[in-house]
């Protein structure tokens, strides 16, 4: 039985947690304004792509960087610290330099990039704190925590499509800066995660990086969710062309973005719960399973009713999806490599939107909307078959060899 100073100790640190979890996807919900803000300076369709694909890039990679200092530094709080200074600095001040000229450009399309390198890992970093905190503290559980950020993704959302709308895109960056702040006073009394090597200074030798290569149900699960994660990271790209296909008005997306939203909060706060029955690869295969018929139903809609009803079908998804991806690569990672790992998702997502921009603008041209999404519904359904027989096939030669050597 719990003491009741620790008892009090998590109820407190729920509290912090829960505050800064909300104004985490406060802050997120006023990033998604980049590409409009861009157009609003006056660049050409062809120069706020430019800037897009450079921030995708940034996406890619940066996260493993901020993963690998969290581990070596064996601190995921101090790194957070860093990357939340950095975007409280920064973010705000974007507006600030459009009438700094580099070159032929205004200085603030560039900073659009460099900002990003800050804000693109809080997200799956703090996953990685949260997931590790389950071990630290009883009764402290990452899918109830991550109900908050959901929710305040939908308050978000329409929020800033109204301040947006009266006040112009600048004004999203001014208040994202503010909810940054107040993530900066809930994160400051919070413990940090337990390190996992007991040295004075870690080297990136001691974090025995190429254990990640060699790890094949690792190397599987990053694959498979660059796959999986195309549907959900061009579901608002493409949705105004299938409601234009259909003669239906493109306000509809507002109303499909807010359901989802609402409909992952679900799975999301029983996720600990059904990881605990049901372990969190299953979890996460079966999102992966639903998520492809999603794309399949996508194809043959006919009615904004249909089309609303998989929204709800995407939005248990998303929280089915969003916890298990977590706990699943909690479950690969090494311990010295946690923080490292859960940036791979980050990683998997980045490269998901590039791959979903780059096809779906070819197909949606070429061939039509419902063409793209008959072909990412192939492309998830190879990614689910190849990642339940791949982990089969590597687990049983796991449970072989395990036999083996309890016997010699």
């Amino acid at each position: 039985m719990e003491s009741p100073q620790l008892l009090s100790d998590v109820k407190r640190h729920n509290r912090n947690f829960i505050i800064m979890q909300f104004c985490m996807g406060l802050f997120i919900s006023s990033t998604i304004y980049a590409s409009a803000y861009l157009k609003s300076l006056g660049l050409s369709s062809a120069q706020v792509g430019l800037f897009t694909a450079i921030r995708s890039v940034v996406g890619v990679f940066v996260p493993i960087l901020w993963g690998m200092a969290c581990d070596k530094q064996r601190s995921v709080k101090k790194v957070f610290l860093v990357c939340l200074i950095g975007v409280i600095v920064l973010f705000p001040t974007v507006p600030f330099t459009e009438k700094i000229i580099l070159g032929s450009l205004s200085l603030a399309p560039w900073m659009t990039v460099i900002v990003r390198f800050f804000y693109r890992p809080l997200d799956y970093m703090y996953s990685s704190w949260l997931v590790q905190m389950e071990q630290r503290m009883p009764g402290f559980e990452y899918g109830k925590m991550r109900v908050f950020y959901s929710i305040a993704s939908f308050v978000g959302s329409l929020m800033f499509t109204y301040l947006v709308k009266v006040g112009g895109v600048r004004i999203s960056y001014f208040v994202g800066g503010a909810f940054a702040i107040i993530v900066l006073f809930a994160m400051r009394p919070l413990p940090d995660v337990a390190p996992a090597i007991k040295k004075d200074k870690v080297t990136f030798r001691d974090l025995k990086l190429g254990q990640l290569a060699k790890n094949p149900l690792l190397l599987a699960f990053v694959l498979v969710m660059i796959c999986a994660n195309i549907p959900s990271s061009s579901s608002t790209i493409y949705m105004p062309y299938l409601l234009d296909d259909i003669g239906a008005s493109v306000n509809v997306v507002s109303g499909f973005s807010a359901v989802r939203s609402l409909f992952g909060i679900p799975l999301l706060y029983f996720s600990g719960r059904l990881a605990r029955k049901f372990g969190a690869r299953r979890m996460l295969t079966l999102s992966i399973i639903i998520a492809g018929l999603s794309e399949f139903a996508f194809s043959i809609a006919q009615s904004v009713p249909f089309i609303l009803g998989i929204a709800v079908v995407v939005g248990i998804n998303t929280g089915l999806m969003t916890a298990s991806q977590v706990l699943y690569a909690q479950e690969l990672a090494p311990p010295e490599l946690r923080s490292t790992v859960q940036m791979l998702g980050s990683t998997a997502l980045a490269a998901a939107t590039i791959i979903a921009s780059g096809l779906g603008g070819y197909m949606v041209d070429a061939f039509g909307v419902r063409a793209y999404y008959r072909v990412t519904f192939m492309i998830v359904t190879v990614a689910v078959a190849f990642f339940i027989m791949f982990n089969n096939i590597v687990l049983r030669k796991q449970k072989k060899n395990a036999q083996v050597k309890s016997q010699e």
